[in-house]
């Protein structure tokens, strides 16, 4: 009789255990949550606004007529324009730095010169765009390696209607002309656009107290013909 209770005893401790165990467990699980700290959520809603101090937009590069990238960059602050090199390329200085330092985007993808690394923003016309931003410093993530001193993003113009026309045609001192067409259509989510531009230069006038030199005697520049075409 008492090996009969000692065997119902055990074979009903498998049981009690599972019982018991849940409310175990509920309990471990409320002292846990008692000790974590929940944050509230903070949702911050608005509009992106233009950083003036780092983004030329089209209006204000067309307003004091710069035809190409580089004298669109010295438009604004902490940069600085400079032409080096047997070829005078045109370059710029980001807060001192070079553009090794500070590549050069255009929306959001890398150009690449293999060559010295130097991109020649004189290549690059500005009829196109919709504005050109310059991350100074630390930049995005997104804009990968090499940023050391910022990143310039060259961003192209999108259209707006369903069909979009724009063509311009203007002459430059120094015996040059410009040209541009921008040809694009909206249609919902997508779009599509295509450009070409030429903009072309025999000289260009020094100024009236330019004082002649052996290699230079005054009035038009020698040996300054310049011809930049882009298409995209």
């Amino acid at each position: 009789m008492k090996n009969f209770t000692y065997s119902a005893l055990i074979g009903l401790f498998p049981f009690i255990s599972l019982v018991s165990q849940p409310a175990f467990s509920q309990q471990t699980n409320t002292l846990d949550s008692g000790r974590v700290f929940s944050l509230g959520e903070v949702t911050v809603q608005g509009r992106r606004s233009v950083d003036s101090a780092n983004t030329a937009i089209s209006r204000r590069i067309e307003a004091f007529n710069r035809l190409d990238v580089g004298r669109a960059l010295n438009l604004l602050p902490g940069v600085t324009l400079s032409s080096v090199g047997a070829r005078n390329e045109t370059m710029v200085y980001v807060r001192g730095f070079d553009l090794r330092q500070v590549p050069v985007f255009i929306d959001g993808i890398p150009v690449y010169v293999p060559y010295d690394g130097y991109v020649d923003l004189g290549r690059f016309t500005t009829f196109d765009l919709a504005e050109v931003n310059v991350a100074k410093g630390f930049s995005s993530v997104t804009y990968g390696p090499n940023t050391l001193g910022g990143a310039i993003n060259l961003v192209s113009r999108r259209p707006q209607q369903r069909l979009e026309f724009n063509g311009r045609a203007g002459l430059l001192s120094g015996q040059g002309h410009r040209l541009n067409l921008n040809l694009g259509s909206k249609l919902g989510k997508f779009y599509v656009q295509a450009s070409a531009s030429q903009l072309k230069q025999e000289t260009y006038p020094l100024a009236s107290d330019f004082t002649p030199q052996p290699q230079e005697n005054g009035g038009d520049r020698e040996n300054a013909y310049a011809m930049i075409e882009n298409t995209a």
